[in-house]
């Protein structure tokens, strides 16, 4: 009798239910381990066995670019990095662009570099179970040939083990790319112009591709001028049975010589697309979705009221179907910055949840956020700090046990199930340099309060930081244009710049 007169009192005390709350917390956000001072995040990319392969570009003692490969497991963490492609395979100013994993277990890698011939995009390839060794990867040959004078490159395989690839390139006049591999790489197509780029001096930047359960290919890209600021957002469907590229769309376009249009993400999901841009001043993230798959786009929701500006959002699908979102994002009063999540349940956003947050500071402002989903429900996240060379700390890296079922891998490789005997702490800032006090830690509850309409936000102070990664464009753009004026040979001869966020130090792109 006692007891079911407490009860009610019990369930009052306990407050409301928070609905779409997710129920796993992050592990303390750490920094990656041998990793050099870069504003990059390694791509990622998981196999069926449960081991996420890394991979990014940097410099090695001599000065010299190579791409390195790390894995990561649960059990193991991170292992050492591998160089894999030296530097007489990556040209002049290269930049690694994307990777993907097919059925067969195959790591498929991109990047752009140039040579005295001009630019081009080029593909490697290896085993997922020989990533870690030089020998067993591919040699590079170019084929995204005729890149652009900015690089950005998509790549993605669909059930079938079929290969696309888009790419920035100027062959025919500025514009996207595409060519298709049906044999797991071993011959590509000649490359056909998608989409011409709509005006002057505009080039394709931020370009992704994803593959739906149809076997059709999806792209978005955006657009940046010769001020290194991004215009618009663009769609464009390849169809299954390669017939061609068509649905072209502008998803959102630049109003006004104060907004920032672009840094798109695009995932499939069994319910659809979705994709995730910047758009307004100060720019902030905006979400459309298709649920016909290109046909038809939903209008544009602005789901958080944090500002963005930090680069693209990292989008992942888990065993359940259910779409993670992460983005660097700040709340604007106080300025705080932080690595953000949320989850797209029952259409709708639920607040953003701190993964690593505090108020902002010259050496913290995480950006341009990596993710992969490995055994189906396990997330694990990377980013770095768009901040200046003298506070570079490489990449950090935290990870989450999500609601989802374990799912199967081949030759007896099992899904990845929670362990019980290990709690992840709470969610705190990164201690970017031991000597750094910094400001405390957000309140959790704080750091996601705040209303979702599509309400203006405030400015803020700091601007900073938004700017950036336009810089190395600007400078390069210009300093293209003056060596066209000065008669040393078009665009196809000059070393290619860095994406728009590059600190110049050999990072990968996003």
């Amino acid at each position: 009798m006692f007891f079911l007169l407490v009860l009610p009192w019990l369930a009052v005390a306990a407050g409301p239910a928070q609905p779409h709350e997710p129920p796993f917390e992050w592990s303390q956000p750490e920094r990656i381990p041998e990793y050099g001072d870069m504003l990059r995040a390694p791509l990622l990319v998981a196999d069926a066995g449960g081991t996420v392969h890394a991979f990014d570009l940097e410099l090695d003692g001599q000065q010299r670019y190579v791409i390195l490969h790390r894995r990561w497991t649960l059990s193991g963490g991170w292992s050492s990095p591998t160089d894999i492609l030296l530097s007489e395979f990556m040209g002049t100013a290269p930049a690694l662009e994307a990777v993907t994993i097919d059925g067969q277990q195959r790591i498929h890698l991109v990047y752009y570099g140039g040579d005295v011939q001009g630019n081009s995009v080029y593909y490697t390839a290896a085993a997922a179970s020989e990533a870690d060794s030089a020998l067993a990867w591919s040699d590079p040959v170019p084929v995204g040939v005729e890149a652009g004078v900015v690089g950005a490159a998509g790549l993605a395989a669909n059930q079938r083990g079929d290969l696309a690839l888009v790419y920035a390139g100027d062959h025919f006049g500025d514009g996207v790319y595409g060519t298709i591999s049906k044999n797991n790489g071993a011959d590509w197509s000649d490359a056909i112009l998608i989409s011409r780029s709509h005006g002057e001096n505009l080039w394709p930047a931020y370009l992704s591709l994803v593959a739906d359960e149809a076997g059709r290919f999806h792209a978005v890209w955006g657009t940046v001028n010769e001020q290194g600021l991004q215009e618009d957002v663009r769609y464009a469907r390849l169809e299954a049975d390669f017939s061609g590229w068509g649905h072209e769309t502008t998803l959102a376009r630049m109003d006004n010589g104060m907004e920032l249009v672009g840094a798109p993400g695009i995932v499939a999901s069994p319910e659809g697309l979705v994709v995730a841009y910047e758009d307004s001043f100060p720019p902030t993230k905006w979400v459309r979705r298709s649920s016909d798959w290109g046909e038809t786009w939903s209008a544009p929701v602005r789901p958080f009221y944090q500002i963005g500006g930090y680069g693209r959002p990292a989008l992942v699908v888990d065993s359940g179907g259910v779409v993670h979102m992460l983005v660097g994002n700040r709340i604007p009063d106080p300025e705080t910055s932080g690595m953000w999540y949320s989850r797209l349940v029952d259409n709708n956003w639920p607040p953003l949840k701190a993964v690593s947050a505090r108020l902002s500071a010259p050496d913290f402002g995480p950006c341009c956020a990596q993710a992969v989903v490995t055994g189906g429900n396990l997330l694990l996240a990377t980013w770095p700090h768009n901040v200046t060379r003298d506070f570079l700390t490489g990449a950090w890296y935290s990870y989450a046990w999500l609601d989802a079922p374990p799912i199967q891998g081949p030759v007896g490789a099992i899904g990845q199930t929670p362990p019980t005997a290990v709690p992840l702490r709470s969610t705190v800032s990164e201690p970017v340099r031991p000597a750094s006090t910094g400001a405390s830690v957000r309140a959790e509850t704080e750091a996601e309060s705040g209303p979702q309409d599509r309400a203006t936000p405030k400015p803020i102070q700091t601007a900073l930081p938004i700017f950036l990664g336009t810089i190395p464009v600007v400078a390069l753009l210009g300093y293209w244009m003056i060596s066209r004026q000065r008669g040393r040979g078009t665009e196809r001869d000059l070393a290619s710049p860095r994406g728009p966020d590059d600190d110049g130090s050999g990072g990968s792109t996003e």
